[in-house]
């Protein structure tokens, strides 16, 4: 492993240098992230609620401290197709970099709770079918992006972990439309940048090697959309159906 790729571009790589899907390589990282995420879980867990919330206040910073990095690399390469359609940080991950500081110093139920299934659903999804494994693991944009998505949803964790907050089925309606206005918000952004190939929420097609190229694949893109629709509503009960239990129900 050389430093020769860090800065390049997926498209000026050469073929069978990257980390690959699902490969040795990936699942040593997600092995080795996994045990830091539980080390450190641990270690916050019994500390003051000012320590606790305060290194809280550092992960929820180094996000978009890695967003501003990517911006930066983006900009450096000099590829103007790639701007700005690989610029604008509207992928959900990328709001989250804003989403995850706010919810920490607000903390606002909303907000806490779109922090919640962001983190667990949308970045544990892109830690296990991430879109950078044609990178070289010696590269930015792959350690960037592992980076910011593991921070991302060690944060989901850390807030019922460490933090002890308690998702409200109450708050669901809320949270669905806040993330409907968040589709809708991108949903021009996408059109306009078609030639671009712009994919945010990965409303215009499935992301490759992952389930929504599946749902992708032999169907329109409205059924496309509803199958997406679907699957999202199914990840939100999963994450919402603990918390409707009974709390005397969930101690027995």
């Amino acid at each position: 492993m050389t430093l020769q790729y860090f800065f390049t571009y997926k498209d000026q790589l050469p073929d069978n240098i990257g980390v690959g899907t699902f490969s040795p390589l990936h699942l040593s990282i997600l092995a080795v992230f996994f045990v830091l995420m539980f080390i450190g879980i641990r270690y916050f867990k019994n500390k003051d609620a000012k320590t606790r919330h305060n290194f809280l206040l550092i992960i929820a910073f180094l996000i978009p401290t890695l967003e501003f990095i990517r911006i930066l690399w983006v900009l450096s390469l000099g590829i103007e197709e790639l701007i700005p359609s690989a610029l604008l940080p509207f992928q959900l991950c990328g709001l989250m970099s804003v989403f995850v500081p706010w919810a920490a110093i607000s903390r606002k139920p909303i907000l806490l709770e779109l922090v919640y299934v962001g983190g667990i659903a949308g970045a544990g999804m892109a830690l296990l079918t991430p879109d950078c494994t044609m990178y070289p693991l010696l590269s930015l944009q792959f350690i960037q992006s592992m980076l910011i998505h593991g921070l991302i949803f060690f944060a989901g964790w850390y807030l019922i972990l460490v933090e002890k907050y308690r998702p409200s089925i109450k708050n669901l309606p809320k949270l669905v439309a806040v993330m409907t206005l968040l589709a809708l918000f991108v949903t021009p952004f996408n059109l306009m940048l078609q030639h671009q190939q712009a994919n945010y929420f990965f409303l215009m097609s499935g992301l490759p090697g992952t389930i929504l190229e599946t749902l992708n694949a032999n169907n329109s893109h409205l059924m496309y959309l509803v199958y997406f629709t679907l699957l999202v509503i199914a990840f939100l009960i999963l994450l919402y159906l603990p918390w409707s239990i009974p709390t005397k129900t969930r101690k027995a």
